[in-house]
C-alpha cells in the first residue's frame, strides 16, 4: 500500500473513533465549521441533516434514576470502569445499562478519558473494544450535594 493511499484511508478510520466518543455539542461545531467552507449542494445537505441530528441528541430528555446514582457512586469508587464492570455492581439487562451511560456521558456526569481515541482508531478493524467511562463534572457535582 502507497503512503498516499494509507493516509486517505487512515483519515477516514480516524473519524469513526472521533464520532463515537465526543459529545455531540463538539460534534455539531465540527460540522458547522466544516459547512463553512463548502460549495457543492449535495455535502452541504448532507451536512446539515448531521447537525439536525446531534441538535435532536443534545435536546434528549433525562431523569435521574436510584441505578444512575449506583452508577455514579461506582465510579467515584474504583475511578474508571467499563460497561461490564459496572454490570454486577448495578444489575440489569447489558442494553438498558449502555443506554444509561449514554445518557450520562451525554449530560456530563461520566467522562469518556480522550486517549481512547487513539487505541480505537489503531485497533478499528479488530472489533468494537468497551469504552472506560470515568466521573464527570456533573457527576462529581451530584455527589457532592448528596453528601
Amino acid at each position: 500500500m502507497s503512503d498516499e493511499t494509507y493516509n486517505e484511508r487512515m483519515t477516514t478510520l480516524a473519524l469513526a473513533p472521533m464520532k463515537r466518543l465526543s459529545r455531540p455539542q463538539q460534534r455539531r461545531k465540527h460540522f458547522v465549521e466544516r459547512l463553512q467552507g463548502v460549495t457543492d449542494d449535495a455535502t452541504r445537505k448532507h451536512l446539515l441533516r448531521q447537525i439536525q441530528s446531534v441538535e435532536k441528541q443534545c435536546n434528549k430528555p433525562f431523569r435521574m434514576t436510584n441505578r444512575d446514582h449506583a452508577i455514579i457512586e461506582g465510579l467515584a469508587r474504583f475511578r474508571f470502569l467499563t460497561a461490564p464492570q459496572i454490570a454486577p455492581l448495578v444489575g440489569g439487562s447489558k442494553r438498558k445499562l449502555t443506554y444509561r451511560l449514554h445518557l450520562l456521558w451525554l449530560h456530563g456526569f461520566l467522562d469518556r478519558p480522550a486517549n481512547q481515541r487513539v487505541y480505537l482508531s489503531a485497533f478499528y478493524d479488530h472489533g468494537n473494544p468497551d469504552l472506560l467511562y470515568a466521573l464527570g463534572r456533573e457527576g462529581a457535582k451530584l455527589l457532592a450535594q448528596r453528601g
